[in-house]
């Protein structure tokens, strides 16, 4: 549930080249914090509403705002970072989706495309922004010392 400390994080470095958190939005700028990459989500957090699901009344969470989605991608383009952006819709019925958030997200990659953004697998996405070197990468995250050179050479230290 997106709480991230030292021990898990040391945990997680073994076993894993990465790992995707949320701490609220933030763009990933340099360097990226390997085990506690930010994701943004489309859904309004503790915001519901209520859906026709399957023939019942469900409560959901509630989508946020194409403009306010927009707003990350201009933020992200700014300050030349990486966006990640999450959703659960899925195509098929197994799982609630709404076709009107399918087609914002497909609006919000035609606007990020304009942009100037590259829209890739976070595979292909985490090889371009991963950092070259990490000391104290999982301190870093909790903000004591670090030392970290970022995927373009450039050393940042605590």
């Amino acid at each position: 549930y997106n709480s991230t400390d030292a021990e898990t994080i040391s945990i997680v470095e073994q076993y894993f080249d990465a790992a995707i958190g949320m701490r609220g939005g933030r763009d990933n700028v340099l360097p990226i914090y390997t085990y506690n990459i930010d994701r943004v989500s489309i859904n309004e957090q503790g915001v519901t509403v209520q859906k026709e699901y399957n023939g019942n009344l469900v409560e959901v969470a509630s989508f946020k705002s194409l403009d306010s989605l927009k707003e990350y991608v201009d933020n992200t383009i700014i300050n030349g970072g990486w966006l990640i952006i999450m959703t659960h819709l899925r195509s098929d019925e197994s799982f609630y989706y709404d076709d009107e958030a399918r087609e914002m997200i497909i609006e919000l990659c035609k606007y990020a495309q304009e942009k100037g953004m590259s829209i890739e697998p976070f595979g292909t996405a985490f090889e371009k922004f991963k950092n070259l070197d990490e000391d104290n990468v999982t301190e870093s995250t909790n903000g004591t010392s670090y030392n970290i050179t970022d995927c373009n050479g450039v050393v940042h230290y605590k």
